[in-house]
């Protein structure tokens, strides 16, 4: 695999349902977030997918590209993914959230996963991304269980990256 990660083979370790709610937490530029609307597009489903982000800047850009794109699957969203009840989605909402590249950067990486973890459905599934250079895998595991999930998966994500696939319970 690459020295950076990819999103698109992330992605593929979803199992992703077109019909699913999907958050893209600290979505930046918007690569997970674009992937995954392009999916739901091409099989024709249902679903949206949520770019969250504190940067209003990005989100612009996110939302300029997803309308050039056509797709509309993709809703912009800032918030304070640290704060709780700072992501402004309902409770259980989600089928699956996306945090990568973003937890190393929390000052609170507990309060951002259990933020994280509220907006998901039980059975929901969390995919974690992180740079192994800048954040413990072990660490990240302890803090996720610590806000209900449950690693399902952990698998190469690069070579400077790890990868979880996490249940809430």
């Amino acid at each position: 695999m690459d020295s950076f990660t990819s999103p698109t083979g992330n992605i593929d370790r979803l199992n992703l349902n077109p019909d699913w709610t999907v958050a893209d937490l600290g979505a930046g530029t918007g690569h997970y977030t674009f992937d995954i609307a392009k999916r739901i597009k091409a099989e024709g489903g249902r679903g949206v997918v949520y770019a969250v982000d504190v940067q209003r800047a990005l989100l612009e850009k996110v939302k300029r590209e997803a309308e050039r794109l056509g797709l509309g699957a993709v809703h912009i969203l800032w918030s304070d993914i640290e704060v709780a009840r700072g992501i402004k989605l309902a409770d259980n909402i989600c089928d699956a959230v996306i945090v990568s590249n973003v937890l190393f950067q929390a000052p609170d990486k507990k309060a951002f996963l259990t933020e994280a973890s509220r907006i998901m459905k039980p059975g929901g599934i969390m995919m974690i991304i992180d740079w192994s250079l800048h954040i413990r895998r072990e660490d990240v595991v302890e803090m996720a269980i610590l806000a209900g999930l449950v690693i399902k998966e952990e698998f190469n994500a690069g070579s400077h990256h790890f990868g979880l696939l996490a249940r809430k319970r």
